[in-house]
């Protein structure tokens, strides 16, 4: 008898009506298939949590800041460096910053002093706060103001060779790889220079290499002896070989699942076909084909697998979307419930096989 395209339809819906008969051992499959699905949704929605963490505790130590220092006796980079540097494609923010100078109260002689630069730019490392609107005069920290005895954001500081700035707002210095030190910081349209130390934000930590490698060619100075560009690569590479490792461990974690899955599969459908050995005598006894009987045992177990796969990728998006804020992608579970289900197919060919081989007449004569 050849399998035809109305036989296969009846042996799929034949198929399906076992597979609701046997409830228990159908139950379990789903059960088995819902949590290879889940565990793996689950351990790769961590992975990429873990690389997201890992990702953010770098870019926090400055793991996507490149720093070109300029220690020439006359200084070589002005604000047009600046303006240039950030015009480069990946580049996020970019912060220029002037000479260190010593400052003290204005009003206080002789007072105690602290350190200040012109910075010229932006980084969201460094947050203004102005009292009047303006984006001019002096900003100083909460160390600053402590140091020169200023009770409020207010008054003025004056530098060793009497020059005053007025004090219009504070600024507050987060950690990130930006190395200010100064603790006030001078913001003057009209300054152009010299600039002494620049930090580039990177917008990808992989294009890091590449955007130092661009800083050198716009440097745009006779001497270079004295300027030096810094990329953090042993941040980097550190980065890259814990997201290596995370991802070493999520395969394992995959392929145990999977192959934990297949085991427990296979001993559930050679339990349901040997319960069910007479049964198969009788179709084989009748007429049907090896290759009949091998589609009805995978169609009785596909379905549940079907169900417990749809299962699982929907818990398992659920718990990955609550614990890291993000669904996994559409083509990722549709990825791994395709994986369930081969592999649920291939754990059923053999208990099949089995089945489909056995004389009919020995297993009518078998009580």
């Amino acid at each position: 008898m050849r399998c035809g395209g109305d036989v296969v339809v009846r042996l799929v819906i034949e198929g399906l009506r076992v597979a609701k008969s046997q409830s228990v051992a159908a139950a379990f499959s789903v059960l088995v298939c819902a949590a290879v699905c889940l565990g793996i949704v689950v351990t790769r929605g961590e992975t990429l949590a873990q690389q997201t963490r890992v990702a953010g505790l770098f870019d926090t130590e400055g793991g996507r800041v490149v720093t070109v220092i300029d220690g020439s006796p006359v200084g070589q980079l002005d604000t047009d460096f600046v303006d240039r540097v950030t015009s480069l494609g990946g580049v996020d923010w970019v912060i220029g910053l002037g000479d260190a100078r010593d400052v003290g109260n204005a009003r206080i002689v002789d007072g105690p002093l602290t350190t200040a630069r012109h910075v010229f730019g932006s980084s969201p490392f460094i947050i203004y706060g102005s009292i009047n609107g303006g984006m001019c005069g002096a900003f100083v920290s909460r160390d600053a103001m402590g140091a020169l005895g200023l009770q409020s954001v207010a008054g003025a500081v004056r530098y060793a060779d009497g020059e005053v700035e007025t004090v219009c707002g504070s600024v507050q210095l987060r950690s990130g790889g930006v190395e200010v030190g100064a603790d006030v910081l001078v913001r003057d349209a009209e300054w152009t220079g010299p600039v002494r130390r620049v930090s580039v934000g990177v917008r990808d930590a992989t294009r890091v290499t590449s955007v130092a490698d661009a800083l050198d060619d716009l440097l745009g100075v006779r001497d270079r002896s004295n300027i030096s560009i810094a990329a953090p690569e042993g941040l980097l590479n550190l980065r890259s070989l814990t997201n290596a490792d995370n991802e070493r461990f999520g395969r394992l974690i995959v392929l145990g699942a999977v192959a934990g899955g297949v085991f427990i599969n296979s001993l559930l459908i050679y339990y349901a076909v040997n319960s069910r050995r007479r049964d198969f005598g009788r179709r084989r006894a009748l007429g049907a084909t090896r290759s009949q009987m091998c589609l009805l045992v995978v169609v009785q177990f596909l379905s549940s697998a079907g169900i417990g796969s749809l299962l699982g990728c929907i818990v398992g998006a659920a718990v990955v979307d609550h614990r890291i804020g993000q669904p996994p992608s559409g083509d990722f579970l549709v990825a791994v419930a395709f994986l369930v289900l081969t592999t649920s197919t291939l754990s059923s060919l053999l208990p099949a096989a089995v089945a489909s081989r056995r004389d009919p007449l020995l297993v009518l004569r078998t009580p």
